[in-house]
């Protein structure tokens, strides 16, 4: 599960060095987690590779989670050390902040395994991760290399760009894998292949395969986002943006519904990406302009996983003139008669049941019983079903 707490500070951090902190002195109930949600907050411009990597690490400065930010705020899981801390890096800390948004223990962190750059570059290539990756693993962690920077499901159509500020930028990515543990990874060029860090298992991540592109109504005016879900915590957001003019750069921004905390603007080369803390799933944004385009990718989601979804199967065959009984589960109220029960030609009836509902713990489960018309004994039938049929129970 993702915990939010809040929005700690790291503190004030040395020039030019990397300096381990352990995150338990900021908040005690990191202890066991995997991973922190750190925000980087830039103050202004500045390009002289700042960041945050596990202990030990090799990686440089402008590497793993990166920050170079143009005044604008991010943020993005880190691996946690065996101490629950992390190495960060500032060039000058008087032009970045870092904060502790959150933390939790769904990423299973495996040692970095580079992806070979298949030829020919420019094209969408399947990966297949089985080999690196356990058989419960039902997403990946990658991060893209130097010049290389595109992922998405296998089936997915819309390419979500992980290169943020230029080539020497590095940020985690989420992606479902298929059930041959396979992703799709667009090579942009042969040098720094991209790399698999890790794995998130069943029920314990969100992902919306190809999310609708959403829009804001008008400029400079929160809004809330079209989607949201109550599971997330933490929303994965990514952006294109569109620069209307010399001066707003892309400028856009998210924060959780109902919130005041005013959120520094991101810009389009600086922050495509962010981990936003959400009311019962929901947010809002915001940009300079109202054009251009911005996705809900799901996100970490609350303890217990995703809720199962509702489902309804009938017992036994339909038979004309019978009785039958539905079974129903993971209902959030109340189903009410009629059933819908339609058949692979599109063709469908409706059916007056008797409910029998059963509550525990909010959700909804139990049966619902009618009869199946009947065929008359002489004249014109209606309301045949032929094939496999599918049912709907409505709240």
């Amino acid at each position: 599960m993702a915990i939010s707490c809040g929005r700690l500070p790291i503190g004030s951090l040395p020039d030019a060095t990397w300096t381990t902190i352990d995150l338990k002195t900021i908040e005690p109930g990191i202890a066991g987690a995997s991973f922190a949600l750190i925000e980087v907050n830039g103050t202004s411009n500045f390009t002289s590779g700042n960041g945050a990597r596990p202990p030990g690490s090799s990686d440089p400065a402008a590497s793993f989670s990166n920050i170079n930010a143009d005044d604008c705020n991010f943020v993005v899981p880190i691996r946690l050390g065996t101490n629950e801390e992390i190495e960060f890096y500032v060039q000058y800390n008087a032009r970045a902040g870092f904060y502790l948004r959150g933390y939790g223990s769904e990423i299973n962190w495996i040692t970095p395994t580079e992806l070979s750059t298949t030829s020919p570059v420019g094209q969408w290539h399947v990966y297949d991760l089985s080999a690196v990756l356990p058989p419960e693993a039902e997403f990946v962690v990658v991060r893209k290399g130097e010049g290389t920077g595109l992922f998405r499901a296998v089936g997915e159509t819309q390419p979500f760009e992980t290169l943020l500020s230029g080539a020497d930028v590095y940020q985690c990515d989420i992606i479902k894998l298929n059930a041959a543990k396979e992703i799709e990874v667009y090579i942009k060029n042969s040098f720094n292949a991209p790399e698999v860090l890790g794995w998130i298992g069943v029920d314990e991540f969100l992902y919306r395969m190809d999310p609708a592109p959403r829009s804001l109504a008008a400029a400079d005016t929160w809004q809330d986002f079209p989607d949201s879900d109550p599971a997330v915590v933490f929303a994965y957001m990514s952006a294109a943006p569109v620069i209307s003019d010399a001066n707003d750069a892309g400028e856009h921004a998210y924060r959780e519904k109902g919130s005041t905390d005013g959120v520094k603007w991101n810009r389009a080369v600086s922050s495509a990406r962010s981990y936003v803390l959400t009311n019962n799933g929901q947010v809002e944004f915001i940009s300079r302009a109202a054009q251009g385009n911005f996705w809900y990718r799901g996100g970490f989601v609350a303890d217990g996983g995703i809720p199962p979804s509702p489902t309804v199967e009938i017992t036994g065959d339909l038979q004309p003139g019978a009785s039958f009984t539905l079974n129903y589960s993971n209902y959030d109220a109340i189903p009410v008669s009629p059933v819908t029960i339609t058949d692979s030609n599109n063709n469908s009836i409706t059916v007056a049941v008797t409910i029998n509902d059963t509550e525990d713990g909010g959700k909804h489960s139990g049966t619902a019983t009618g009869t199946y018309p009947a065929l008359p004994s002489s004249g014109t039938a209606t309301g045949l079903l032929f094939g496999n049929v599918t049912v709907e129970l409505n709240t």
